[in-house]
Protein backbone atom coordinates (compact mmCIF):
# COMPACT_ATOMS: atom_id res chain seq x y z
CA UNK A 1 0.00 0.00 0.00
CA UNK A 2 1.26 3.59 -0.78
CA UNK A 3 0.93 6.23 1.22
CA UNK A 4 -1.42 7.65 -1.05
CA UNK A 5 -3.47 4.75 -0.59
CA UNK A 6 -4.75 6.26 3.08
CA UNK A 7 -7.02 8.26 2.14
CA UNK A 8 -8.56 6.17 -0.68
CA UNK A 9 -12.05 4.49 0.04
CA UNK A 10 -13.77 1.38 -1.95
CA UNK A 11 -17.09 2.29 -2.40
CA UNK A 12 -18.70 -0.38 -0.59
CA UNK A 13 -17.16 1.90 2.87
CA UNK A 14 -18.86 4.82 1.45
CA UNK A 15 -21.85 2.94 1.10
CA UNK A 16 -21.29 1.73 5.18
CA UNK A 17 -21.34 5.38 6.00
CA UNK A 18 -24.79 6.62 3.87
CA UNK A 19 -26.68 3.45 5.64
CA UNK A 20 -25.28 4.42 9.13
CA UNK A 21 -25.73 7.77 8.15
CA UNK A 22 -29.22 7.10 7.45
CA UNK A 23 -29.87 5.01 10.64
CA UNK A 24 -28.97 8.30 12.40
CA UNK A 25 -31.46 10.15 10.24
CA UNK A 26 -34.21 7.34 11.75
CA UNK A 27 -33.35 7.34 15.03
CA UNK A 28 -33.61 11.51 15.14
CA UNK A 29 -36.61 11.18 13.48
CA UNK A 30 -37.89 9.00 16.26
CA UNK A 31 -36.98 11.17 19.09
CA UNK A 32 -38.88 13.88 16.93
CA UNK A 33 -36.17 16.07 15.56
CA UNK A 34 -35.36 16.93 12.03
CA UNK A 35 -32.11 17.41 10.31
CA UNK A 36 -32.24 21.27 10.46
CA UNK A 37 -31.54 20.73 14.41
CA UNK A 38 -34.81 21.37 15.13
CA UNK A 39 -37.77 19.86 17.29
CA UNK A 40 -41.00 18.85 15.15
CA UNK A 41 -44.34 20.70 15.62
CA UNK A 42 -47.49 18.86 17.37
CA UNK A 43 -49.27 16.77 15.00
CA UNK A 44 -52.55 18.65 14.07
CA UNK A 45 -55.48 17.82 16.70
CA UNK A 46 -57.49 15.69 14.19
CA UNK A 47 -54.68 13.78 12.44
CA UNK A 48 -53.20 13.06 16.45
CA UNK A 49 -56.66 11.84 17.07
CA UNK A 50 -57.12 9.42 13.87
CA UNK A 51 -53.12 8.38 14.92
CA UNK A 52 -53.53 7.67 18.47
CA UNK A 53 -56.52 5.44 17.09
CA UNK A 54 -55.08 3.68 14.12
CA UNK A 55 -56.93 5.61 11.45
CA UNK A 56 -54.62 7.85 10.22
CA UNK A 57 -53.35 5.83 7.25
CA UNK A 58 -54.68 6.23 3.48
CA UNK A 59 -56.95 3.04 3.80
CA UNK A 60 -57.53 4.30 7.48
CA UNK A 61 -55.33 2.03 9.18
CA UNK A 62 -51.88 2.73 10.78
CA UNK A 63 -49.22 0.46 12.54
CA UNK A 64 -47.92 3.38 14.49
CA UNK A 65 -50.01 5.46 17.28
CA UNK A 66 -46.93 7.40 18.83
CA UNK A 67 -48.36 11.26 18.21
CA UNK A 68 -45.70 12.60 20.81
CA UNK A 69 -43.13 13.45 20.08
CA UNK A 70 -43.89 13.45 16.59
CA UNK A 71 -41.96 10.58 14.82
CA UNK A 72 -43.10 10.67 11.15
CA UNK A 73 -44.03 7.13 11.29
CA UNK A 74 -47.41 5.81 10.50
CA UNK A 75 -47.26 2.68 8.44
CA UNK A 76 -43.01 3.15 8.13
CA UNK A 77 -43.05 2.91 4.80
CA UNK A 78 -41.63 6.56 4.28
CA UNK A 79 -38.50 6.14 6.53
CA UNK A 80 -38.19 2.74 5.38
CA UNK A 81 -37.86 4.03 1.76
CA UNK A 82 -34.41 6.22 2.57
CA UNK A 83 -31.76 4.45 0.91
CA UNK A 84 -28.23 5.00 0.33
CA UNK A 85 -26.76 3.94 -3.66
CA UNK A 86 -24.63 5.06 -6.47
CA UNK A 87 -21.72 4.71 -3.77
CA UNK A 88 -17.98 5.87 -5.92
CA UNK A 89 -14.75 5.51 -4.47
CA UNK A 90 -15.64 10.02 -3.74
CA UNK A 91 -19.23 9.25 -2.07
CA UNK A 92 -22.58 7.96 -1.76
CA UNK A 93 -26.16 9.02 -2.51
CA UNK A 94 -29.01 9.61 -0.37
CA UNK A 95 -32.39 8.64 -1.82
CA UNK A 96 -35.47 9.60 -0.09
CA UNK A 97 -38.32 7.03 -2.10
CA UNK A 98 -41.01 9.28 -1.02
CA UNK A 99 -40.13 12.24 -1.59
CA UNK A 100 -43.76 13.58 -1.88
CA UNK A 101 -44.64 12.57 1.74
CA UNK A 102 -41.05 14.01 3.16
CA UNK A 103 -41.95 17.38 1.28
CA UNK A 104 -45.18 17.33 2.66
CA UNK A 105 -44.15 16.71 6.19
CA UNK A 106 -41.22 19.32 5.28
CA UNK A 107 -44.00 22.36 5.10
CA UNK A 108 -45.67 21.45 8.35
CA UNK A 109 -42.32 22.32 9.55
CA UNK A 110 -40.74 18.22 10.03
CA UNK A 111 -37.61 18.14 8.01
CA UNK A 112 -35.65 14.96 7.58
CA UNK A 113 -34.37 16.11 4.50
CA UNK A 114 -30.54 16.44 4.74
CA UNK A 115 -27.65 15.28 6.96
CA UNK A 116 -27.42 17.69 10.90
CA UNK A 117 -24.54 18.84 12.06
CA UNK A 118 -24.60 16.31 14.37
CA UNK A 119 -24.63 13.64 12.05
CA UNK A 120 -22.25 15.05 9.77
CA UNK A 121 -19.96 15.13 12.46
CA UNK A 122 -20.25 11.50 13.06
CA UNK A 123 -20.06 10.73 9.30
CA UNK A 124 -16.62 12.34 9.52
CA UNK A 125 -15.75 10.79 12.65
CA UNK A 126 -16.72 7.09 10.52
CA UNK A 127 -14.12 8.61 7.55
CA UNK A 128 -11.38 9.21 9.99
CA UNK A 129 -11.70 5.85 11.40
CA UNK A 130 -11.15 4.20 8.37
CA UNK A 131 -8.33 6.49 7.34
CA UNK A 132 -6.97 6.15 10.78
CA UNK A 133 -6.92 2.16 10.57
CA UNK A 134 -5.32 2.31 6.97
CA UNK A 135 -2.35 4.84 8.11
CA UNK A 136 -1.72 2.18 11.08
CA UNK A 137 -1.48 -0.65 8.66
CA UNK A 138 1.16 1.58 6.53
CA UNK A 139 3.02 2.31 9.36
CA UNK A 140 3.17 -1.36 10.85
CA UNK A 141 4.75 -1.97 7.70
CA UNK A 142 8.40 -2.59 7.40
CA UNK A 143 10.09 0.42 4.91
CA UNK A 144 13.60 -0.77 3.08
CA UNK A 145 15.41 2.51 2.15
CA UNK A 146 18.64 1.64 -0.51
CA UNK A 147 21.47 4.72 -0.08
CA UNK A 148 23.48 4.74 -2.57
CA UNK A 149 24.75 2.13 -4.90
Amino acid sequence: MRLSDIVKFKPSQWLTIGEKTITRIILDTGKGIGQNGRKFPSYSKNYAELKAAGKAGDKGVGTDRQISPPNLRLSGEMLGSIHAGSPTKESVKIFFGQGGKVERNKKHGRDILGISDKNLSLASKDILAIINRKANRWAAKDINLVVGR
